[in-house]
């Protein structure tokens, strides 16, 4: 199972459960910020130290 995978699970048991994808090699982890559903967010690395928070922030307000 991949991350992917475990976060429509977890989505079943929480709908709007806000999910952050953190990853360094989001094209071999089939992730894509245009694949993903509403409440999902795609973080490739490497970024700068402040926009961790700040998307994580931006996905909590939504």
């Amino acid at each position: 199972m991949n991350a992917k995978q475990l976060a429509g699970l977890a989505r079943m048991q929480r709908p709007r459960l806000r999910v952050p994808f953190v990853t360094g090699y989001a094209d071999a982890a089939g992730l894509s910020s245009d694949e993903l559903e509403p409440g999902m967010a795609l973080i490739a690395k490497p970024f700068k130290v402040g926009k961790l928070p700040r998307r994580i922030r931006a996905l909590i307000g939504d």
